[in-house]
């Protein structure tokens, strides 16, 4: 079974609520895919948050694990300004918190202090790199839904030395690169320091925080490079960039992650 972006992004509004189920298929274990937790959380807030206003920042903090099936967001805006607009986004199942949500949305503005950061990584050959392939039971369910590129670092759970990883993705249903879209491919892989990792060690993501550099724009192949910080006590922490299609550096992120080799 598998279900098509609009479908697993749907929410209905039913008063100062949200509701919108959470599809096997979206799923990494036993929790939803961490991008469309918050993609869900950005699209209720859209509710209230004119589109003028582009997003700028998302923090997201996974409080407990979403299964399969029904949950609701309860949206509020904290302040909107002259140009910026703060809100949260909170995620439940009955009266179980399963995520907080804090977005930065503002318009615009003048500027004489642009810098365009980092180019994205010249990697040669992207159609004569290995794509991770999806394999049920080992990889996590969510990413039958994108497509992937291998550009360097050591494929998961391979015992290598690396603790960075990098390459091409897109989504496998054709559109434009937006919001909600960036925010799903910014999170579709997996943490870099995998592959350091002798047999399957389950992984969560504690917080994160993505930050919108530039306008996202464009359809097709978007690239991806994170590595690892520092990684200890059951803990790691990494920093990724996802370039968008025109080459342009989009989002960059940052993620606290708990594992389990222990």
């Amino acid at each position: 079974m598998s279900t098509p972006l609009p479908e697993a992004l749907r929410l209905v509004p039913d008063g100062t609520a949200h509701h919108g189920v959470l599809a096997p298929d979206w799923a990494q274990g036993r929790a939803a895919f961490g991008g469309i937790v918050a993609a869900w959380g950005v699209t209720a807030l859209r509710a209230d948050v004119p589109s003028d206003r582009p997003l700028r920042s998302v923090l997201v903090s996974f409080v407990a694990p979403l299964a399969p099936g029904p949950f609701r967001v309860q949206p509020r805006v904290l302040r909107a300004g002259r140009a910026a607009t703060q809100a949260e986004a909170r995620l439940l199942t009955g009266d179980t918190e399963i995520a907080v949500l804090v977005a930065s949305f503002g318009a615009s503005r003048p500027t004489r202090l642009r810098w365009p950061g980092p180019p994205a990584p010249a990697w040669p050959g992207r159609d004569d790199r290995p794509s991770m392939p999806y394999v049920e039971g080992l990889t996590p369910a969510f990413t039958r839904h994108f497509e992937y590129r291998w550009a360097h670092g050591d494929l998961p759970y391979s015992g290598g030395e690396s603790a960075a990883l990098g390459g091409w993705v897109r989504p496998r249903e054709p559109g434009p690169l937006d919001e909600l879209r960036t925010l799903l491919l910014l999170d579709a892989w997996p943490a870099p320091f995998i592959g350091r990792a002798q047999g399957h060690v389950p992984m969560s993501t504690l917080t994160w925080l993505a930050n919108f550099v530039s306008p996202p724009a464009g359809e097709g192949w978007c690239t991806y490079d994170a590595a690892t910080v520092a990684a200890d006590d059951g803990y790691a922490d990494f920093d990724a960039k996802l370039w968008g299609p025109d080459g342009a550096l989009v989002a960059t992120s940052r993620q606290c992650v708990v594992e389990f080799s222990g």
